[in-house]
C-alpha cells in the first residue's frame, strides 16, 4: 500500500466514525405464544404498528427500489447463509422522518436438514424484525417482517438485519434495506471533518447547514465548546426549495486552529433554537493531528456476532514523506482483557512496501457476554518508536461483542 493510499484509508476511516447512523448491533427476542412465532424488538418493546409495504416504491429523487419481485420462480431467489430469499435488498424511497415503512422476506430454507433460529440481530434500535419460525424443515416457507422507523433520522439510510442460526456452514443469513429520510429539520452535514494536519498547521473552514421545514425557526444562539480551537461563525440565512419543500436553511462555518499534540481532536458545536421539538442541535467537529507516521487504523473496533470465534486485524504504520524513516522499538498491549486472548507480533518487514511496518493482532470472540449489554472492549496497542518526533504511538482498542 502506498503512504498516499494509506491516507485515503485514514480518511474514510474517520469518516465512518463520524457517522450519525447507529452501529451497534442489538437484538431482543421474545416468544409470541399464539402460534410459535419470534417478534423481535428493542428494549422488550413490541414492533410497531406500521402500513405493510407489498412491493418497493420508487423514490422521488429518481432512485428506483427493488425491482418488482412477485413473479421470481424459486430457484432464482437469493441464497443467504442456509436460506433462500425472494429478494435480500430493498429500497423504501423517500419518507418522512415521521413515517414507518414495513417490507417482508419471503426465504425457505435451502438445506436439506432442519436449521433452527438462535437470534435475530439489528444494526439500529429503529429497525423492528419479526420472524414467525423458530424451527424451519427444509424446503419450509418463512417470512421476516422488518419495520424501519423514520424518527430522529435524515439522509440515506442503509440497515442490516442478521439471522444467526444452528447452521454449521454458513449459519448467518442477512438482508438489507435503504430509505432516505426527509427530515422536518436536517442538519447537513451531521458532523464536520477537518481534515488530517500536521502540528500547527490550520485547516480550511467549512461549512454545515441547518434546513428546516418549519420556516418559523429561529436560532437564539450558538456556540463551540472550544473556541480556541474551532471558531464557530454563523453565515447567511435562505429560503429555498428542498424535495418540493419550502425550507430556510441556516448556514455555518468553522474550522481548526492551534499547536496541539498529535492525537484526534474534536468538540461540540451548540445551537438552540425556538423549535419546541429541536430545542437544541448538536454538530460534532473533528480534527486529526498527525506526524510523521501515518499509522493505519488509528482507532481499532473489535466486534463479532458469534462465540469463540477467532479475528485477525493488521496495523500498518508507514511514513508521510518518503525521507522519513523509523523502527519500531517495542509494540505491546495495555489494559487487553483476558476474555478476548488477545495477542500481537510485528510481521516480517516487506522490502517493497517503501518503508511501512504492520503488527498483526488476533484474538477470539468472548465465550459469554451480557445479554443486555453485551461485552465492552477495553483497552489499547502501545507503539514506541525510534523516531523523536514521535516517539510513541497509542492505538485505543473499543467496540461491543452482542450474541
Amino acid at each position: 500500500m502506498r503512504p498516499t493510499h494509506a491516507l485515503a484509508v485514514s480518511i474514510l476511516a474517520i469518516a465512518t466514525l463520524l457517522s450519525a447512523a447507529c452501529t451497534d448491533d442489538s437484538s431482543a427476542a421474545q416468544t409470541n405464544g399464539s402460534s410459535g412465532a419470534a417478534a423481535v424488538s428493542e428494549s422488550d418493546s413490541t414492533s410497531p404498528e406500521a402500513k405493510l409495504t407489498s412491493s418497493p416504491k420508487p423514490s422521488k429523487s429518481g432512485v428506483r427500489a427493488e425491482p418488482e419481485t412477485e413473479d421470481v420462480p424459486k430457484a432464482k431467489w437469493k441464497r443467504s447463509g442456509p436460506f433462500k430469499f425472494k429478494f435480500l435488498d430493498y429500497d423504501f424511497g423517500d419518507m418522512r422522518d415521521t413515517e414507518k415503512r414495513s417490507v417482508v422476506y419471503e426465504f425457505f430454507n435451502a438445506e436439506d436438514h432442519p436449521v433452527r433460529i438462535l437470534e435475530v440481530k439489528k444494526s439500529c434500535g429503529c429497525t423492528y424484525p419479526e420472524l414467525e419460525l423458530r424451527v424451519y424443515q427444509p424446503g419450509e416457507d418463512g417470512k421476516l417482517k422488518v419495520t424501519f422507523d423514520g424518527n430522529h433520522r435524515q439522509g440515506q439510510d442503509l440497515k442490516h438485519v442478521k439471522i444467526l442460526t444452528d447452521n454449521v456452514e454458513d449459519p448467518i443469513a442477512e438482508v438489507s434495506f435503504k430509505a432516505y429520510i426527509i427530515a422536518r429539520i436536517a442538519i447537513e452535514p451531521r458532523s464536520v471533518f477537518l481534515g488530517m494536519l500536521s502540528r500547527g498547521e490550520a485547516s480550511k473552514e467549512k461549512d454545515f447547514r441547518i434546513v428546516s421545514r418549519n420556516l418559523d425557526l429561529k436560532i437564539e444562539s450558538f456556540e463551540s465548546s472550544d473556541p480556541e480551537r474551532f471558531p464557530l461563525t454563523q453565515g447567511k440565512v435562505e429560503h429555498t426549495v428542498d424535495h418540493g419543500d419550502d425550507v430556510v436553511v441556516y448556514n455555518f462555518t468553522t474550522s481548526f486552529k492551534g499547536d496541539f499534540a498529535i492525537d484526534q481532536h474534536k468538540t461540540i458545536l451548540k445551537i438552540k433554537t425556538n423549535d419546541k421539538e429541536k430545542k437544541y442541535i448538536n454538530v460534532v467537529a473533528l480534527a486529526q493531528v498527525v506526524g510523521p507516521i501515518n499509522v493505519v487504523p488509528f482507532k481499532l473496533q473489535l466486534r463479532g456476532v458469534l462465540p469463540n470465534k477467532e479475528f485477525t486485524h493488521k496495523i500498518q504504520l508507514g511514513p508521510r514523506a518518503k525521507e522519513t524513516r523509523f523502527k519500531i522499538k517495542e509494540a505491546r498491549l495495555i489494559g487487553a482483557q483476558k476474555e478476548l486472548h488477545l495477542n500481537l507480533k510485528q510481521l516480517p518487514i516487506d522490502p517493497k512496501r517503501n518503508g511501512w511496518v504492520a503488527l498483526e493482532l488476533t484474538g477470539k470472540t468472548p465465550a459469554q457476554v451480557d445479554k443486555k449489554t453485551g461485552f465492552q472492549v477495553k483497552g489499547s496497542i502501545y507503539i514506541r518508536t525510534d523516531l523523536a518526533e514521535q516517539p510513541e504511538i497509542i492505538i485505543p482498542l473499543s467496540g461491543v461483542f452482542r450474541y
